[in-house]
C-alpha cells in the first residue's frame, strides 16, 4: 500500500508540474515589418487568428536578429549561434561565393549543427 501511495503522489506531482510548463510557439515571418499584423495595428493586413492568439499570449515587442538576410538569421535562431561560426553567412544563391569560400548549393546550415529541434526536454 505504501508503494502505491508513493507512486500515486509522485505521478500526481509530476502531472501538476508538467501542466505548469509554458507552451512556447515561435512564429518566424520573412519580409514582414513590425506593424504588418493586425495585433500590431495593421489595417491592411488582416490576421484574425494571430490576433486571437496574441490576446492570450505574451508578445515580445523588441527583438534582434543575427543577420540581415533570412536564411542565416533563421540558422542563428535555430542553433543559438552566430552563423559565421559555421559558415552560413549568406542566402543560398547559385554561383555566389561567400566570404568563407562556399558556393551556392554548398551553403546553408550544416547537418552536424545541433538545433533546438535536437534538444530533449530535461526534467
Amino acid at each position: 500500500m505504501k508503494l502505491f501511495v508513493s507512486v500515486f503522489v509522485f505521478l500526481s506531482t509530476w502531472i501538476i508540474i508538467a501542466q505548469e510548463k509554458p507552451n512556447i510557439l515561435l512564429i518566424i515571418s520573412d519580409d514582414a515589418g513590425y506593424a504588418d499584423f493586425g495585433f500590431q495595428g495593421s489595417k491592411e493586413m488582416k490576421t484574425p487568428y494571430l490576433d486571437v492568439l496574441a490576446k492570450e499570449s505574451v508578445i515580445c515587442k523588441q527583438a534582434y536578429v543575427s543577420a540581415a538576410v533570412c536564411g542565416p538569421s533563421r540558422a542563428g535562431i535555430l542553433t543559438g549561434k552566430y552563423q559565421q561560426r559555421f559558415g552560413f553567412e549568406e542566402n543560398n544563391v547559385p554561383g555566389y561565393m561567400s566570404t568563407s569560400g562556399t558556393i551556392g548549393d554548398d551553403m546553408g546550415l550544416p547537418e552536424e549543427e545541433k538545433t533546438i529541434g535536437n534538444m530533449k526536454e530535461k526534467l
